[in-house]
């Protein structure tokens, strides 16, 4: 029997009591808006992302727990100091009965998925105070909370070694990656043509039935970014159709380009006018490869392009003019073949969740959630 079996057996062998978590913390909102963000910010600004910003000003200097109400619902975070909060963000501190971070793991693990079962429906969904308040954790004694905390926090820390392991071998077969592209896509001395992307593919702007449109609907917001292809499939509620997509078409996000988001299309659908929908011209069909052409619009050499000629500094757009005119090579067909099949390799290599490292770090991750789980699943005490 070790340690904590040990205490389990010794404090609470009937089972646990669950509380409520009013009864546990208090819990207050913030009241920032989401434009005090400041990039050179002192202290930590926690909002309704996943990731933490900074702002110039602090509420608290305390333990707390942020809860996103909003956004990313029910993202938790754990801190310690000085910090501020997002009007949507509810904030957990003077913890009574209960280990701010035993707390804090209880929530990661189980309250995400009742927060989302329990949103209220608006133009962005988000919970209100009840659904922390009134959600239920098991509170086992003090010295238990305390050794799960312990065993806990060196898992964790032993799980983002390994997984920052694994992403550093993922960011080296990336640019290993970057660089085959670009030298099989460079044809230095090869007497080939080049042509501007308009006289070889067409900008998409037809609209498309409603009904795909909500079944098969791609927004920016769905491309992952640093080339990683289609991150979801999202919902359209405007009253308008969208911009028609169909399989073989090249799909790239226009706001901030920097986010390099493309998805070489592998479906029909619908899109808006913030993902430019690029398709290759019926009079170059026997020219011109479709997925060769989707990694030349891939390459950095593209980016780079469509980067430096895009507009505005919050959120800059690409210029679909500009961008149209960026220069594709046509080498022979059989050679076009040869180098996306290679390259459609590597990429599947480097980026698809099924594959390689990706997979390895996911597994990894559910490994460490799933003992994660164990450790916080106990029996009711009975009433």
């Amino acid at each position: 029997m070790n340690r904590l079996d040990k205490l389990i057996f010794e404090k609470s062998p009937n089972g646990v009591a669950f509380v409520r978590i009013a009864e546990l913390a208090k819990i207050e909102t913030g009241n920032l808006n989401a434009n005090k963000a400041e990039e050179q910010g002192q202290f930590h600004f926690f909002t309704c992302s996943d990731k933490i910003s900074r702002t110039s000003t602090f509420r608290w200097d305390n333990e707390a727990i942020m809860i996103s109400g909003n956004g990313y619902l029910g993202v938790t975070h754990y801190f310690v100091g000085k910090f501020n909060a997002y009007q949507r963000t509810y904030v957990l501190t003077q913890f009574r009965n209960v280990e701010a971070k035993f707390l804090h793991y209880v929530l990661k693990a189980k309250f995400r998925d009742h927060a989302i079962a329990n949103a209220k429906q608006g133009s962005v969904p988000y919970i209100v105070l009840a659904t922390i308040a009134d959600f239920r954790i098991p509170v086992p004694p003090l010295e238990v909370q305390q050794e799960i905390v312990r065993i806990l926090d060196t898992f964790t820390e032993l799980e983002a070694e390994l997984e920052a392991e694994l992403e550093a071998e993922l960011e080296g077969r990336k640019k290993q990656y970057e660089h085959y592209r670009n030298t099989l896509l460079s044809f230095p001395g090869e007497n080939i043509q080049w042509v501007p992307l308009n006289e070889a593919f067409d900008l998409i702007t037809a609209r498309t039935s409603q009904e795909i449109v909500e079944n098969r609907y791609v927004g920016v917001e769905d491309l992952a970014k640093d080339k990683k292809g289609l991150s979801s499939i999202g919902q359209f509620t405007s009253s308008t159709t969208g911009i028609a997509f169909q399989p073989g078409d090249v799909l790239v996000g226009n706001i901030r380009p920097y986010l390099r988001k493309i998805w070489f299309a592998e479906f029909s659908g619908g899109t808006n006018g913030d993902v430019l929908t690029i398709r290759r011209k019926a009079n170059f069909a026997e020219r011109i490869n479709e997925n060769f052409a989707y990694q030349v619009i891939a390459s950095e050499s593209f980016w780079e392009y469509a980067i430096q000629h895009s507009k505005g500094a919050k959120m800059p757009r690409g210029d679909k003019a500009a961008i149209m005119k960026f220069l594709c090579p046509i080498p022979p067909l059989i050679e076009q073949e040869r180098i996306a099949d290679l390259l459609s390799r590597f990429e599947t290599l480097v980026h698809k969740q099924n594959d390689g490292l990706p997979a390895e770090i996911q597994a990894r991750r559910k490994q460490y959630e799933y003992y994660r789980d164990m450790l916080l699943t106990f029996k009711e005490l009975a009433a």
